[in-house]
């Protein structure tokens, strides 16, 4: 008899429970922490980072922090979690979880300009490395490749990908002269 009820049970409430279910799953991110997780994207865009729990203030609204550093004990001691704003800040986390949690990625790394992303991209590169990019990127990123990348010996190929033909042709010749190919550079 228990088990009939039981499966009357399962059968009457079944939408409730795989509600139930999929809730339970999405509480805990796709990284394993127990941040919560939206099944929509324009929800993760409003709430992911922004939890009032975070800030002793318990505020629904993330504060903005336009502080330029932060008090420290002393130099090379223990700090509260920040320094200086340059390597980090309350507002720029929140924004930085906010953008992983849309991208679906572990974590996100805001800059101040899209060249300072451009540099530390190219950082990850060693000597050797080769980069395609495409033949009508930002001046300052085709500037920056042409002229400071290249002294690390960090060689770039522009290509027109708008035609797909000359990327492969591209490709092959990369392929020939044994470059190798770490990075490909497309912008919109």
């Amino acid at each position: 008899i228990v088990m009939k009820r039981l499966a009357l049970a399962v059968t009457k409430y079944r939408p409730f429970l795989l509600y139930c279910v999929r809730s339970m799953a999405q509480s805990t991110s796709s990284d394993g922490s127990d941040r919560q997780t939206f099944p929509h994207f324009a929800t993760d865009a409003i709430h992911v980072g922004q939890e009032p729990e975070q800030w002793n203030s318990y505020a629904v609204v993330p504060v903005i922090s336009l502080s330029t550093t932060f008090k420290q004990d002393g130099p090379a001691q223990l700090h509260a979690g920040f320094e200086y704003s340059r390597s980090g800040n309350p507002t720029r986390n929140v924004f930085e979880k906010c953008i992983a949690a849309c991208e679906g990625g572990k974590h996100g790394l805001a800059t101040s300009s899209g060249l300072a992303a451009t540099l530390l991209l190219t950082h990850l590169l060693k000597a050797g490395d080769h980069v395609v990019s495409v033949n009508d990127v930002y001046g300052g990123t085709n500037r920056y490749f042409t002229h400071v990348a290249s002294k690390f010996n960090v060689q770039t190929s522009f290509v027109d990908c708008t035609n797909l033909d000359t990327f492969r042709l591209h490709q092959n010749s990369t392929f020939k002269h044994h470059l190798s190919t770490a990075l490909t550079w497309t912008h919109s």
